[in-house]
């Protein structure tokens, strides 16, 4: 039990530090910045950073009126909601980022790692398009890799793994077993999320498999 919760913690310091880092990056950024394209589809910069910040605040009841709304689809919600709330004013958007940095709640059926994981991949999703530097260490890649191949749901990162064999280039880890796909670790993450222009960086005989997952 004891080191359960100390894994807990470390998760959500980690957590803590990757809305930081991408905080960073946002307090940077012009007005028409908000509006560029993400690797979201569908989604401005705008619309991720408010899906992030109100991702803390997400109630069973908020939940369940969003699903009532979206007739029951899960990703009609989380598009409907971040649509909405990335139409208010840039101040409004970031200062709500900014007032959730440390929030430890979850949304509801949602554990650390997952939440964590989460903000990583969209933090990728507004930096990577934009040219914008990302902080992103090397532990946190590995924890998030290693938790998006068991992860079913939005990302489908465990469907997506099933049967292939992962090998970073850039960074220590590997995983699974099967055809070969090897690439940066920043790379794997999207691809492995469902991102299909990252597997542009990708090579070995899995790639193309990889892709068709999309």
């Amino acid at each position: 039990m004891r080191r359960s919760n100390s894994n807990r913690a470390a998760t959500y310091t980690e957590l803590n530090d990757a809305r930081r880092d991408l905080l960073e990056v946002l307090e940077g950024l012009e007005n028409g910045d908000w509006d560029k394209p993400t690797l979201c589809e569908g989604w401005r910069v705008r619309d991720v950073v408010s899906h992030l910040a109100s991702a803390p605040d997400a109630k069973v009841w908020k939940v369940a009126s969003g699903m009532l709304r979206a007739r029951g689809n899960v990703d009609r919600m989380l598009d409907e909601a971040a649509r909405d709330l990335g139409e208010r004013p840039v101040d409004e958007i970031l200062e709500h980022f900014r007032s959730n940095v440390e929030a430890t709640s979850l949304p509801p059926t949602v554990e650390p790692e997952q939440f964590l994981t989460d903000v990583v991949i969209h933090s990728l999703d507004i930096c990577q398009p934009n040219g914008w530097e990302l902080h992103l260490p090397a532990d946190r890649i590995r924890l998030v890799l290693s938790k998006l191949v068991t992860l079913s749901g939005p990302f489908r990162g465990k469907e997506r793994a099933e049967g292939l064999h992962f090998d970073t280039t850039d960074i220590d880890w590997r995983c699974g077993c099967g055809d070969d796909v090897r690439g940066p670790s920043r790379a794997l993450l999207l691809a492995l999320a469902g991102r299909t222009s990252a597997c542009d960086q990708l090579t070995g005989d899995g790639v193309g498999e990889l892709a068709s997952r999309h």
